[in-house]
C-alpha cells in the first residue's frame, strides 16, 4: 500500500479526533454512580421517580452526544477508505 499525502492528512485527522474526545471524556466524568447509596432499597418508589430520572438523562447529555459524533465520524471516514481503495484497484 502506497501512503500518499491524503492517506496521512486523514490519519493525523483521526488521531486528533480521537485525542480530543478523549480529552473531554476524561474532563468531563460521566456522573452514573454519583446518585447510588448504599441502602437496602436501590429505588424508592414513594418519590418522583420518573421526573429525576428524565431530569438527570437531559442534563448529562455531554458524553452521549460526543460519542455518537465520534462514531459517526469515523463511520463517514470508514466509508471514505472503503471507497478510495475500490475506486484504486478499478482504474488499475
Amino acid at each position: 500500500m502506497k501512503i500518499d499525502a491524503i492517506t496521512v492528512a486523514g490519519l493525523i485527522i483521526a488521531l486528533m479526533t480521537f485525542a480530543a474526545v478523549t480529552f473531554l471524556v476524561v474532563q468531563h466524568p460521566f456522573p452514573a454512580f454519583s446518585f447510588a447509596q448504599t441502602t437496602a432499597h436501590y429505588t424508592s418508589t414513594s418519590g418522583n421517580v420518573g421526573a429525576e430520572d428524565s431530569f438527570f438523562m437531559w442534563t448529562s447529555r455531554n458524553i452521549d452526544v460526543l460519542a455518537q459524533a465520534f462514531v459517526l465520524f469515523t463511520a463517514a471516514a470508514g466509508c471514505l477508505a472503503v471507497l478510495s481503495t475500490q475506486e484504486k484497484e478499478e482504474v488499475s
